[in-house]
């Protein structure tokens, strides 16, 4: 994330979770941040943790240009 995330950058966070990565996200300096997850729960704890706008559901869903996607999914999930 450090590496490619320029300040002011328009990030999406998929399958954020608890949101760590949205968060982190913001403290580099990102622009705009927005998470999005299947999970109802997740949904609230990062819009609680991170304070950024989450959509439930597919990320297929997901409408609007990004600069940067993020995923802190595991393998054998995409597999």
């Amino acid at each position: 994330l450090e590496e490619y995330l320029q300040p002011g950058m328009r990030v999406l966070d998929v399958g954020c979770g608890a949101g760590l990565l949205s968060y982190g996200a913001k403290l580099l300096g990102a622009g705009f941040v927005a998470g999005a997850d299947i999970e109802e729960d997740s949904c609230a704890l990062t819009r609680r943790l991170a304070e950024v706008p989450v959509f439930q559901g597919s990320a297929d869903a997901v409408r609007g240009s990004f600069d940067v996607v993020l995923a802190n999914i595991g393998a054998t999930v995409l597999a």
